[in-house]
């Protein structure tokens, strides 16, 4: 009888010892988790979130010390919002080097939904207009983006690279002096920057770092290859070193369309560690996501 892993979403209200006890003996194996910044201003006047930060680093300790890797931990985070300050994005980058460095961050550009509350207010007070381009394809691609601030890009380096960035680099991104730095490097050099290429090789060599050395990440690539090796037309089921370039559990199809690669495609260059050759796993449990 085939054991399927599976994930879930959840609040940090949510996330306690009792629960996981139940809940990862009975297969999960990724828990996705919504951070969006690390400035509690704009999580409770914007967002309208009322946790602190201190919840959020409870929670991290309590998974990292009780179920280390034995899960994929995805936090979200959201950029480019246009009532966010340099400080707050410090706030944010501050955050995120205080969570464990095997979690996994997202990262998604902040847009406007049509006729939701902020978007009313952001209309009000003049920060968007009703132009149809504010709510464009072009917003769901957090690398394509050009415009971004200093911080911004800090943030986004930050979440790209979180595990295999250096310690004094990541000391040096929390200092208090960076926002105030970034005021003296102009806007036009910092579009000059192919960043979009940069970012993508950092997240496909993080992705890669973290998958190989964690049991839970391991654990998942086996059993969503055999999965999809068993499928008509899929490669990797044959013989031979026919290089199948599958994509990660947690950076598929739907974060593909978040790296700004097409859907579904493995152009960030993830593969399984295990099974990037076309050798198909002994297993007989599937990944489920």
């Amino acid at each position: 009888m085939e054991k399927t892993f599976w994930s879930c979403a959840a609040t940090l209200d949510f996330i306690s010892e009792e629960k996981l006890d139940i809940l990862v003996p009975a297969g999960l194996r990724a828990i996705m988790i919504g951070v969006q910044t690390g400035a509690e201003r704009v999580n409770l006047d914007i967002y309208n979130r009322r946790f602190k930060n201190r919840l959020f680093f409870e929670k991290a300790e309590l998974i990292d010390r009780k179920f280390h890797k034995q899960m994929i931990v995805l936090l979200d985070f959201m950029i480019h919002c246009p009532y966010e300050t340099e400080a707050d994005r410090a706030e944010t980058v501050k955050l995120l080097c205080r969570m464990p460095d095997w979690f996994v961050p997202n990262i998604y550009r902040f847009t406007f939904y049509p006729r939701t509350p902020i978007y009313e207010r952001a209309v009000r007070e003049g920060k968007i207009d009703r132009s149809p381009a504010v709510y464009s394809g072009i917003d769901f691609y957090p690398f394509w983006y050009k415009g971004y601030s200093f911080m911004t890009h800090v943030l986004v380096l930050t979440a790209a690279a979180n595990y295999i960035l250096p310690k004094w680099i990541k000391r040096m991104f929390c200092s208090p002096h960076l926002p105030a730095l970034g005021k003296f490097i102009p806007q036009r050099l910092l579009d000059l920057i192919p960043w979009k290429s940069v970012y993508l090789r950092l997240w496909a060599r993080n992705h890669r770092a973290i998958y190989s050395k964690t049991p839970a990440h391991h654990e998942a690539f086996i059993r969503r290859d055999h999965a999809e090796g068993s499928r008509p037309g899929r490669s990797g089921s044959g013989s031979g070193d026919s290089r199948s370039s599958r994509t990660s559990p947690c950076t598929g199809a739907s974060c593909g369309r978040r790296l700004g690669t097409d859907a579904g495609s493995d152009s960030v260059g993830i593969r399984s560690p295990t099974t990037g050759t076309g050798r198909r796993s002994a297993s007989g449990w599937k990944w489920s996501w």
